[in-house]
């Protein structure tokens, strides 16, 4: 069972609501059961069967159970591993563990690789954005690979990185720091990820690297190293056999094509978010902007009317800006109307709250121009100073 053994006791004694003086009595000290627990002892095999027979658990040792599950467990890390795949997903229905495992997670919760289990788990909630401090109580157990997944699982990437640098804990670093904005660190944290994942022959790692690079260099207006870092992203997802490579690259082409419409290129905006195969509620407000920034009104609001359409698989947030859309197409007097003010306000002033910094940015172009043309200068240029970077539409 290894260090295991103690996890195990720990977990079924607390679901029984047993003291480890009721456990242990008759069998072995209380002090000595608790370094159990913490697994800084490992007992000899009568100690084990006596505290396991008194909680009723039989525990699954067979060789070919044991071979298995090692098998099918080296597919799970090596999935999160080589994929870098520790991102939120929308959509919890999709399978986690490997068929054998999800038939038989109950024997896994029985046996020695419940801390496996437990720590896959973990993971599992952080795919969809649920608690994860279950894990603290078994940090004293962990195996290496385990604790980088409890470390990232936990935010706290920057111990992960400092305890095992490789091309997974660069890569969550450096998109932690471009989710957050400072994109100067996340350039350095990316760029030394994708070469790790060079060495590692990791493919999927340098491919993710390089989309987020593109995401910060576009934030920074580095042109030139935007669309080189987004079209080598592009082509390593092409190639690769991953299976979320297509949302991937419509991510790619979305950003390309939204920084082209913030860029003053509506055309070549428009030209790749075409390409997009997810038409979801963001890509229809990007291509009824598009459009609308073409002067071709009518297409404009089929996209808008696309995008109320599916706004149930997106943010609600996107309503909002779907809304401003509209009623510029709808109203060409826009700038002079109460409603159309209140609008834009609310959507500036909710973004700020609860949207990535990227989305206020694409916004504020029209506030600005809200500004100038009520001549609220003070404000105007109190935007402006706060975003130097924003380009005018």
């Amino acid at each position: 069972m290894g260090q295991n053994i103690g996890v195990l006791l720990r977990k079924q004694r607390l679901e029984k609501n047993w003291s480890q003086e009721g456990l242990c009595k008759g069998i072995c000290a209380v002090s000595y059961l608790s370094k159990i627990e913490q697994g800084q002892v490992q007992p000899g095999k009568e100690i084990t069967d006596a505290l396991l027979c008194r909680l009723g658990l039989t525990v699954w040792t067979e060789d070919a159970f044991c071979q298995q599950a090692e098998q099918e467990l080296d597919k799970m890390y090596e999935k999160i591993f080589c994929n870098a795949d520790l991102e939120a997903r929308k959509d919890d229905t999709q399978p986690y563990f490997t068929p054998w495992i999800e038939q038989h997670k109950t024997q896994m919760l029985e046996s020695p690789y419940l801390l496996d289990m437990l720590i896959l788990q973990g993971v599992q909630n952080c795919y969809y954005n649920r608690d994860t401090s279950n894990l603290e109580e078994y940090r004293n157990h962990f195996t290496d690979r385990q604790r980088v997944l409890y470390l990232l699982c936990r935010d706290r990437e920057v111990e992960a990185l400092e305890y095992q640098p490789c091309g997974l804990t660069y890569f969550t670093a450096g998109a932690k720091r471009t989710l957050q904005g400072n994109y100067p660190a996340a350039i350095s944290l990316l760029e030394k990820g994708f070469s790790h994942g060079a060495q590692e022959c990791n493919p999927i790692i340098m491919a993710k690297c390089k989309a987020f690079l593109g995401n910060c260099h576009s934030e920074l207006k580095q042109w030139e190293q935007m669309e080189k870092s987004y079209q080598d992203a592009l082509r390593l997802f092409r190639v690769l056999n991953y299976p979320s490579k297509e949302e991937y690259c419509d991510s790619i082409l979305y950003n390309m094509g939204a920084t082209w419409l913030q860029r003053g290129e509506p055309k070549k905006g428009l030209e790749l978010l075409s390409q997009c195969t997810d038409k979801d509620s963001a890509h229809c407000h990007k291509m009824a902007v598009a459009y609308e920034l073409l002067g071709n009104a009518e297409q404009a609001l089929e996209w808008v009317e696309k995008g109320y359409g599916c706004i149930d698989r997106q943010e609600p947030l996107n309503k909002l800006r779907l809304e401003l859309v509209e009623y510029r197409l709808k109203h060409p007097d826009f700038l002079d109307q109460a409603d159309y003010a209140q609008k834009l306000k609310n959507c500036i002033q909710t973004l700020r709250e609860q949207a990535p910094v990227g989305w206020l940015k694409f916004e504020l172009p029209w506030y600005l121009s809200y500004l100038e043309h009520s001549r609220q200068y003070k404000q105007l240029a109190e935007v402006l100073q706060e975003f130097s970077c924003i380009n005018r539409f």
